[in-house]
């Protein structure tokens, strides 16, 4: 009985090593293998094929010259992320791949983050830009002014009287006012139309004084008759009240002296914000003139645009800062880059940031972190021209050049 259950024993012992054998030198399982084939193609705008990312599972892969990538994979079902700077990222869920088999024909069309959607022609270029619900105003330098109705996009007048050289240009419809700055006019002037007849207006008063070299200008309907006419030449602030409700409307304006020249402003409750070139931005009290704090910036402030607690500044050659103005006694220039071209206008509605960047072009940016901005898109000079100006408005950018004025749609 003994030798038996010795016997038993050896034989499982015999039984258990055939078994190990067997397992070591088994082959491994193989991972089963398909492929996705597919071709990404651009439909507008500047990128580079080659530099699309697409991602899928952990494998990141770029296309070649012609959009055309081929991919190896386990058999499964995937999801797939394809990204380009400036363009609309686009996810493609539910790839099924299957062993020795291609799942073929997956072809994307990328499309810029921002589209050309309408064209607005001028006979000079176009200086500055002014927008409301229904009209664009357009300042055109060396010649007059011209303004579209932007729900037709048609052309309502293009004013060829009285005007050298329009350079900027604003209006408070609800009074059926238009002010228009003369630059080189005799002398420079802001001119004043009447344009209760949209497509013929009329020439109706001129303020003169104090209005030689004006960089940039603002106005404030007080609803009452009254508007605040604002704006800056060299070192100077200039500001005065244009009354409708008076026959002589213009009496003349007042001025703060600030150290060096400025350009262009913001007025936000009780204060002011200037570009002030080469000494960066400075905080003034609006009443007295007062300045509260200067941030200097690497470039030169040529614009700014104040959103929440934050100074968005148009640095010319150094692109844009954007500085912490919550204390704004001793704001903090937490942000800054550098952009091609001279920066030298800013706009920003909800998050979106939009730079004019002269030979540059137009460069948007998403400022849902304020302190972070990420660059969205841009649209080079050798598409749209030289750029002067920018309005953001419900997801178009209107953008100022030397060719004309763009209208351009945000795809979020």
């Amino acid at each position: 009985e003994e030798k038996m259950r010795t016997k038993i024993l050896l034989h499982l012992m015999v039984l258990l090593l055939v078994i190990f054998l067997m397992n070591s030198c088994a082959k491994p399982n193989e991972t089963v293998i398909g492929y996705i084939q597919g071709n990404i193609a651009l439909n507008g705008g500047f990128g580079d094929v080659e530099e699309v990312l697409i991602q899928i599972s952990e494998i990141n892969v770029n296309p070649d010259d012609n959009g055309d990538f081929y991919i190896a994979l386990a058999s499964g079902t995937y999801d797939m992320t394809v990204t380009l700077s400036g363009y609309k990222s686009q996810i493609i869920t539910d790839i099924v791949v299957n062993k020795d088999e291609t799942t073929a024909d997956i072809n994307i069309s990328l499309e810029p983050v921002q589209n050309i959607i309408a064209f607005f022609e001028t006979e000079g270029y176009a200086r500055d830009i002014f927008l409301t619900d229904q009209y664009l105003y357009i300042a055109e330098d060396q010649t007059y002014f011209s303004i579209y109705d932007i729900i037709s996009d048609t052309l309502i007048c293009h004013y060829e009287e009285d005007i050298e050289n329009a350079r900027l240009i604003s209006a408070v419809e609800d009074e059926n006012l238009l002010f228009v700055y003369d630059r080189y006019g005799s002398p420079g002037g802001i001119m004043v139309f009447d344009i209760t007849d949209i497509s013929n207006p009329l020439l109706i008063n001129s303020i003169i004084g104090q209005t030689g070299g004006i960089e940039d200008m603002k106005l404030n309907s007080l609803n009452d008759g009254r508007i605040d006419v604002l704006w800056t030449h060299e070192n100077k602030y200039q500001f005065g009240v244009y009354d409708t409700n008076e026959i002589n409307p213009w009496i003349g304006s007042f001025d703060f002296t600030l150290p060096n020249s400025i350009m262009g402003f913001e007025v936000a409750d009780t204060l002011l914000y200037f570009g002030g070139e080469q000494l960066g931005l400075y905080i003034a009290h609006r009443e007295t003139g007062e300045i509260i704090s200067t941030t200097d910036t690497p470039g030169e402030a040529l614009d700014v645009k104040i959103v929440d607690n934050y100074a968005f500044v148009a640095d010319r050659h150094e692109g844009f800062a954007v500085i912490d103005i919550s204390d704004v006694e001793t704001p903090i220039k937490i942000y800054q880059e550098d952009t091609s071209g001279y920066a030298q206008a800013i706009d920003a509605q909800d998050n979106y940031l939009a730079i004019a960047s002269g030979g540059g072009g137009v460069y948007l940016y998403d400022i849902s972190d304020k302190e972070n901005p990420q660059f969205l898109d841009r649209i080079d000079d050798a598409e749209i021209g030289y750029t002067y100006k920018v309005i953001i408005r419900d997801d178009f950018v209107y953008v100022a050049t030397r060719n004309g004025v763009y209208k351009l749609e945000i795809n979020p």
